[in-house]
């Protein structure tokens, strides 16, 4: 693995559109959480300072404060992440605000109805809104400018389960003679059952690159010739009816629910497909 300095690393990462801004400016860090669920006393928690891009902080009178709860999950806050709050910003319907109701901070869009009613809305439908009834004690820290997600992370099984579907790409395919193709298609025949099935077949030799795309004509002469006696045999129209939705992609792409068949045909259409790749893998290693 090569090295570069930080310099150059900046440069590139440009050049491929990625503007990176060094963290230069000190920013007040309350460890006290602002709920996105039920309102939660405010303790005497003391603050810390963070480092941001001075570009994105619009205002110096400016404090983070870390989320919790779900009830934001409609405006993509969820709990732990860090807003970055504006104490300067006019406070305008539907924006996104810190406030302090009867003691208790919470993170929520302010509101107002057509009956002049002011509210403290959530985006999550599993929460109400909070009203703010005459004479309550209603304070607006300010208006929530950005939002920062901490350390997010995939599990490694995610990680290499795209690492080997890239190798699976990358693999370079076998050469196949047409004796072996037409082998490996009477070895599959007797599980078809329907003409319409040969579409799980052509799938398979399309994905190995054996027959072309959207070449119907030619993967039905080819299956013609290797089982003439079958009492199915593939018709183009048929094979091209078939070519829809996810059974236009390769086979690694099809799901149940977008497919132009549904339930046990579905599921007879992908063993038929996996069992003629199979079939394919075992003449590669032969």
């Amino acid at each position: 693995m090569k090295t570069m300095t930080e310099e150059t690393a900046f440069l590139l990462m440009k050049e491929q559109g990625w503007y990176p801004m060094p963290c230069d400016t000190p920013i007040p860090l309350y460890d006290v959480p602002a709920s996105c669920g039920l309102p939660t006393p405010v303790g005497n928690e003391t603050n810390d300072v963070t480092m941001l891009p001075k570009d994105f902080v619009k205002s110096m009178d400016a404090f983070v404060i870390r989320a919790k709860g779900d009830s934001m999950i409609g405006a993509n806050i969820i709990d732990g992440d860090l807003v970055l709050v504006d104490k300067t910003a006019q406070v305008y319907d539907s924006d996104i605000v810190v406030a302090l109701i009867d003691g208790e901070c919470v993170l929520k869009c302010y509101c107002t109805d057509d009956e002049g009613q002011t509210w403290l809305a959530p985006r999550n439908d599993a929460y109400d809104a909070i009203p703010v009834r005459e004479g309550q004690d209603l304070f607006i820290f300010g208006v929530v400018t950005d939002v920062w997600r901490r350390s997010p992370r995939v599990t490694h099984r995610e990680c290499i389960d795209v690492v080997n579907r890239t190798k699976r790409r990358a693999r370079k395919p076998k050469e196949f003679s047409l004796s072996e193709v037409q082998a490996a298609i009477r070895d599959i025949a007797p599980k078809v059952t329907n003409g319409r099935q040969w579409f799980a077949v052509y799938r398979a030799l399309a994905d190995r690159k054996l027959v072309g795309e959207e070449c119907f004509e030619a993967f039905c002469r080819l299956v013609a010739e290797a089982v003439p006696e079958h009492p199915r045999l593939p018709v183009y129209t048929e094979m091209q009816r078939m070519s829809v939705m996810c059974f236009a992609k390769p086979i690694w792409q099809w799901q149940a629910d977008n497919a132009p068949v549904t339930g046990k045909r579905y599921l007879d259409y992908l063993m038929l497909a996996k069992e003629m790749l199979k079939r394919l893998e075992e003449n590669v290693k032969k």
